[in-house]
């Protein structure tokens, strides 16, 4: 991964503080910063999304042209390397009342398949805590079919806990067309029933 021209992120941020942007860019800066210098924030933070314990670069607004020419750009980036292992997250960063947009985490998720990276860490979890019911994510286009709850909270003195209310529905991708049929009964505490379907003309002989 070519870092040589990206941004690295500082406590102290060169952007100015007028508008929705540069607040969002001198807050994404000053979080990673810290995060970078603060190995227990650290650990808290990334331990729970599966990051190993190696050497944390930090960046901030880094872009990518997606196949389709669009330019993405992220408000964060982490990229943590420990021997041949290399970890990288994407981070989105809100500050005041602003929104997080779905078209936002869509733009992200495409981002880290078409990169390999391995997260995206937004405020999906904040939001999903305050509203207290089922949330379901869904997303697609890549290589197998899962149902699970990716999220994690701190959760003192015991490290961190599940976020139950959370689920994650990946859709199957090529080489695996088939297809997902998602229920939606609000009398249902879980609200939310997940039935995968198998298309036979799609299955590879065994």
């Amino acid at each position: 991964m070519d870092t040589e021209h990206w941004q690295s992120a500082r406590l102290i941020p060169t952007s100015g503080i007028n508008g929705q942007d540069e607040a969002e860019r001198r807050a994404t800066s000053a979080l990673l910063a810290v995060l970078h210098a603060v190995k227990e924030f650290r650990v808290a933070a990334l331990k729970p999304l599966g990051a190993p314990a190696g050497v944390v670069e930090c960046y901030i607004e880094v872009p990518f042209t997606m196949a389709d020419e669009r330019t993405v750009i992220p408000d964060g980036l982490l990229h943590v390397t420990r021997g041949k292992t290399a970890w990288t997250c994407l981070v989105e960063v809100k500050t005041g009342a602003a929104e997080l947009q779905r078209e936002q985490v869509e733009n992200y998720l495409d981002v880290a398949r078409d990169q390999g990276f391995n997260a995206v860490l937004a405020r999906l979890a904040e939001r999903s805590l305050a509203f207290g019911k089922p949330v379901l994510l869904t997303h697609g286009d890549s290589h197998y079919f899962r149902v699970d709850k990716p999220m994690f909270l701190p959760h003192l003195p015991t490290g961190v806990s599940a976020l139950e209310n959370f689920t994650r529905l990946e859709n199957f991708g090529s080489p695996s067309v088939h297809w997902v049929e998602v229920f939606v009964d609000a009398r249902d505490p879980e609200v939310f029933t997940v039935v995968p379907h198998i298309v036979k003309g799609n299955v590879y002989p065994r």
